[in-house]
Order: C-alpha cells, then sequence, then structure tokens
C-alpha cells in the first residue's frame, strides 16, 4: 500500500501588519504581473502602490526605483481579492504559480525587516 504524501502548506510572510490583510487567513494566487520597476509602480500604479504598502501604523513601506518587483493578485478565503508586491526573482517567479494557495503569516515585529524604510503617510 503506498502512503499518502501531503503537501505542506505554502507561506506568504508579510513582514508587517498591512491593512489590505484584514484577517484573512489564506489567499490563492489568481494573477502575477511581473516586470515592473520601482519608479514604475510609484508613478503609474500609485494608488495600487499605495494600498498595497500601507501598514497598519499608517507607514507605507518604500519601493526602490531601480528594483525589478512583480504584483502577486489573491483571491482571500472571504472571496476578497489583495495584492502583495514582492522583488521579482527567480525564488519568487517559481513560488508564485496561479492556483497556489497560501496560509499567510505576519512575521514578528521587526522579524526579517532590516532594510526596509517606512515613511509617515
Amino acid at each position: 500500500m503506498s502512503e499518502l504524501k501531503i503537501k505542506p502548506a505554502n507561506e506568504i510572510i508579510f513582514n508587517n501588519h498591512f491593512k489590505k490583510l484584514k484577517n484573512y487567513k489564506s489567499g490563492t494566487v489568481i494573477f502575477v504581473v511581473t516586470g515592473l520597476s520601482g519608479r514604475l509602480l510609484k508613478s503609474k500604479y500609485y494608488l495600487l502602490t499605495y494600498i498595497d504598502t500601507l501598514r497598519s501604523d499608517n507607514k507605507l513601506l518604500a519601493l526602490d526605483d531601480k528594483e525589478v518587483y512583480m504584483i502577486v493578485f489573491l483571491v482571500s478565503e472571504t472571496g476578497e481579492i489583495f495584492t502583495t508586491i514582492r522583488k521579482e526573482n527567480q525564488e519568487n517567479l517559481e513560488k508564485y504559480n496561479v492556483g497556489e494557495i497560501f496560509v499567510i503569516k505576519i512575521a514578528a515585529a521587526g522579524a526579517g525587516s532590516a532594510g526596509i524604510v517606512c515613511r509617515e503617510e
């Protein structure tokens, strides 16, 4: 008899609590946009970038103008759509695929947030 192998749940980790997350527990990837510079996100897609980077303490996560980002669109377990802006790299390109389900985790305050710059809005 073969053993049933259960795939461990994917986790999407946020270093801060963002207002967009409400109390979501999970999200399923429905669409991914790649190849976006920080400069383009802040100029052409300002509203989306604002909503995506607004933390619960009303500070915004700063994006590097020269960095290349991707926007991941997810649908929560309640059916609401939300986004996350992630650095575009090989790991993230392989991780965020349409149909993948992620458990949402909020890192402890300050955990893994070295080098992240926030500004008051």
